[in-house]
């Protein structure tokens, strides 16, 4: 897992080489799906991205909502239309005003990869904050992980 919490004084160049990090091997594959992990619950981001490194993506994970919107401004910075990850899974309440605007105008440009919203409830204030995002799903915070994996690979399949 890779961290941007852990970046040093939330400098840009080094949060941009978190992103530029080659696939590695994990347990003798060849990682090829990079996921975007954003989670308030330090617990709970560990848990989802050990099991989804179990199962063979490389994740960027992310707890301080000030590293949200510099880490999305540098997933669609390049001037191609590649994106830095093939999959999003992300925290509503991590996301700012800047965040959501940020993504909105990348949806609309086809350049935001799926997206999946972890809400604290189906009703959540947040969520009707975020109801201008295209999402692919929508997760209580608590879900049985083995759902969000089953979603995961139907999003992001590993070749």
């Amino acid at each position: 897992m890779i961290s941007l919490d852990n970046v040093c004084d939330h400098d840009n160049d080094k949060l941009g080489e978190c992103f530029k990090k080659k696939a590695h091997q994990s347990c003798g594959k060849i990682i090829s799906k990079r996921l975007f992990v954003a989670e308030s619950d330090h617990e709970r981001l560990t848990l989802r991205s050990h099991a989804l490194e179990h199962i063979g993506y490389e994740v960027i994970a992310c707890q301080a909502m000030e590293n949200i919107l510099p880490a999305i401004h540098l997933m669609f910075a390049q001037k191609t239309n590649q994106t830095l990850v093939d999959l999003v899974i992300c925290d509503a309440t991590l996301l700012s005003d800047a965040a959501i605007e940020k993504i909105i105008q990348t949806q609309r440009a086809n350049r935001f990869p799926p997206l999946i919203l972890l809400a604290d409830s189906p009703n959540s204030e947040m969520l009707s904050r975020t109801a201008r995002l295209k999402r692919n799903a929508t997760f209580d915070k608590t879900f049985n992980p083995l759902r969000q994996l089953d979603v995961v690979r139907q999003l992001a399949p590993i070749l």
